[in-house]
């Protein structure tokens, strides 16, 4: 079976790689694989349970980090946030 990548998908990937934001936390661990190509320039890294983005939001803060870029699926809920960052934008 042969599966081509759909232009939107790397429209997606392209846009996240854009970003200003020099950290990149993913909630999905298949979407940091397919875009972490793109990232050679950025740090980047997987949280997808509540605890372990709560260890990142430890690590961030004790790196200095103030702005990242945290990117999931748009379920229709809410965003999920690390513990102590905000939504800004």
């Amino acid at each position: 079976m042969t599966v081509d990548r759909t232009h939107s998908f790397a429209d997606a990937m392209q846009a996240i790689a854009d970003r200003s934001e020099e950290v990149v936390v993913f909630h999905d661990p298949h979407l940091s694989r397919e875009v972490g190509a793109l990232l050679l320039d950025k740090q980047w890294f997987t949280a997808t349970g509540e605890d372990v983005r709560a260890e990142a939001a430890t690590a961030l803060a004790a790196l200095g980090v103030d702005e990242i870029a945290f990117v999931e699926h748009d379920l229709g809920n809410d965003p999920r946030v690390l513990p102590g960052w905000q939504i800004v934008g």
